[in-house]
Order: C-alpha cells, then sequence, then structure tokens
C-alpha cells in the first residue's frame, strides 16, 4: 500500500512539474510577442519567477520522492 502511494505521489508530482513547464513556456512566449503590452510583460515576467520557484520546489519533492523508492 506504502509504495502505490508513494507511486501515485510521484505521478503527482510529474504532472505538476509538466503543468509548471507549459505554464512557463506559455508566459515566455508571451514576453517574447511585441503585441504584448508592457504592464502584461511584466506581470508575465513576475509570474514566470514564482513558477520558476515553484517548479524548483517540485523538483526537489520528485528527487525525495524517487530516492525513497
Amino acid at each position: 500500500m506504502e509504495f502505490a502511494l508513494r507511486n501515485l505521489a510521484i505521478e503527482t508530482v510529474k504532472a505538476q512539474l509538466a503543468v509548471r513547464r507549459f505554464e512557463r513556456e506559455g508566459l515566455f512566449q508571451k514576453t517574447e510577442n511585441a503585441e504584448t503590452s508592457s504592464s502584461d510583460k511584466l506581470s508575465a515576467i513576475h509570474r514566470m519567477a514564482k513558477v520558476e520557484g515553484e517548479t524548483r520546489g517540485l523538483e526537489e519533492t520528485l528527487e525525495l520522492l524517487e530516492d525513497e523508492t
């Protein structure tokens, strides 16, 4: 049972990482778009920093979970 829960946790973290990477890519494209206003670009950069921090935390969590298996 514990093994199954750990595997579920690993898959959940992997899915969250995929979402963060997808979001980060979309935000990057928004900052590169010439039609995006300066205010929107600044908001996207701020969100990218937050997503980057979340991504690092998830990567660390994944490492810990995988080390336990």
